[in-house]
């Protein structure tokens, strides 16, 4: 059952599903930002070697945006995880939110088993 059960403090299933969810996540938060300056910084190279100043221009200004996306794609995880703590907190006289707040930021630790 992939639920939270009123009478237990932790679902294993539930808890396998939300570590695989962030691992998935932590893979794609720090892979992503490594192949997109990767791959800027091969336009960047292919444009100085063909030493057109035109070529190079514009890799720059593709290398300055992939760098700003990859900033953007690293900080999200934080930046969600700050919100759903702020409103989890707003909530938390219900037993749901702090259930889903643990499981959350302590994936890999269960209280019930």
């Amino acid at each position: 059952m992939l639920f939270l059960d009123a009478t237990t403090k932790c679902d294993v299933d539930l808890l396998h599903l939300v570590q695989l969810i962030r691992t998935i996540v932590t893979y794609i938060t720090i892979l992503v930002p490594i192949i997109l300056v990767v791959i800027g910084t091969f336009d960047l190279l292919k444009a100085v070697t063909a030493s057109k100043e035109d070529e190079i221009k514009s890799a720059q200004k593709l290398l300055i945006k992939r760098i700003i996306y990859a900033i953007l794609i690293f900080l999200i995880v934080p930046l969600l995880t700050l919100i759903f703590n702020l409103v989890s907190n707003n909530y938390s006289g219900d037993e749901y939110h702090v259930q889903w707040k643990e499981y959350w930021n302590h994936s890999g630790m269960c209280k019930g088993l």
